[in-house]
């Protein structure tokens, strides 16, 4: 009969509480997977604001010439926010679970890249390496025993998106008068262009970053030979970086 084909009551009974403890398990694992990612979610924003902080700092050596020191004291500030936000993102993260959630934080981690990047270039004149953002934002490279890692291919996304802003002040710079600064963007530019040919580049998206940096070198090298048809600077006659593109 019915009873002999689908089960009686009592075997009923016998399956029902253990669907039921499976699917109690379900719901605390749903509760606790969306209080984490609430938390994540919190601490990411709170690194974004940090970011635009920077952002906002950074943007004002289109205007002024001495605008150092103050991009300096407030990168000090937030980078010292943005260390302590990652590590409280590491312990809200369980082991293994670090590039499940990456996307949530990668694209902040380039955005600082370029940021130091820049304003080491600013105050230095020169490329700051992998290692030295790895170590400003408090993570490592490649390093298993740390939770964040500065990656390759983020570092030089990072890195490519700072010729544009060099583009952007050098143009400033020569409507204040600047003749010097334009000069010193063409060459580092350019020599970062020549590095980046280097690379053979697979990744999609930093071949797009790539070509934007051609671009640049492009701007840059009209603004600098317009600087010495006009005898404003001492006239190298340099050879383009794009001569045998």
């Amino acid at each position: 009969g019915i009873n002999a084909e689908y089960g009686n009551s009592n075997s009923k009974s016998k399956f029902e509480p253990a669907w039921k403890h499976s699917f109690l398990a379900y719901g605390q694992a749903l509760e606790s997977e969306n209080d984490k990612k609430t938390e994540l979610r919190e601490l990411v924003k709170q690194i974004e604001v940090s970011v635009r902080a920077m952002q906002a700092s950074v943007q004002s050596i289109h205007s002024d010439s001495n605008a150092l020191e103050t991009i300096r004291v407030s990168f000090d500030k937030e980078m010292a926010a943005i260390r302590d936000l990652f590590v409280k993102l590491g312990q809200v993260l369980a082991p293994g679970e670090y590039y499940r959630f990456k996307q949530s934080w990668q694209n902040h981690i380039r955005d600082l890249t370029t940021l130091l990047v820049l304003q080491h270039w600013l105050t230095a004149n020169e490329l700051l390496t992998l290692p030295l953002v790895a170590t400003k934002l408090g993570m490592s490279v490649g390093d298993e025993d740390q939770v964040f890692t500065v990656e390759l291919e983020d570092y030089l996304y990072g890195v490519a998106c700072v010729p544009s802003e060099l583009e952007r002040l050098a143009i400033n710079s020569v409507t204040r008068g600047d003749y010097e600064t334009p000069m010193r963007i063409a060459t580092f530019v350019k020599s970062l262009y020549a590095a980046f040919r280097l690379l053979n580049l697979k990744n999609d998206f930093l071949r797009r970053k790539y070509d934007g940096i051609k671009y640049s070198v492009q701007k840059i090298e009209a603004i600098q030979y317009d600087l010495q048809i006009r005898n404003l600077v001492q006239n190298d006659a340099p050879t383009s970086t794009l001569a045998t593109e």
